[in-house]
């Protein structure tokens, strides 16, 4: 019986391992909080978040944030109307309202 005392630690460890692994991803990819917020048109965090990680505006600068966004929606756009009610104008407005300029 004292054989099964190491697969019993190396499975324990292991399951350290693992938990400390999807901890650091949760905390790695949840929302921010500290994003300003603002006037964030109502589901723009949720429709960008379709397809990627929210995106706040002081990844870009302010000139950048209307290409990247025109781009974005006609990615969404392109299977079909999914936006939700997200005006591209909103969008564009409150993402260059936010965004350094630079």
């Amino acid at each position: 019986m004292p054989a099964k005392r190491p697969a019993a630690r190396t499975l324990v460890l292991l399951a350290a391992v693992v938990l400390a692994v999807a901890f650091w991803g949760w905390l790695a990819f949840s929302p921010r909080d500290d994003v300003a917020l603002g006037s964030e048109p109502p589901g723009l965090r949720a429709l960008c978040s379709r397809c990627h990680g929210w995106t706040g505006p002081e990844l870009l600068p302010r000139s950048a944030w209307r290409a990247k966004i025109e781009k974005m929606f006609d990615i969404g756009n392109a299977g079909g109307a999914w936006l939700d009610g997200v005006g591209l104008e909103a969008a564009v407005a409150w993402y260059e309202q936010q965004a350094p300029e630079l």
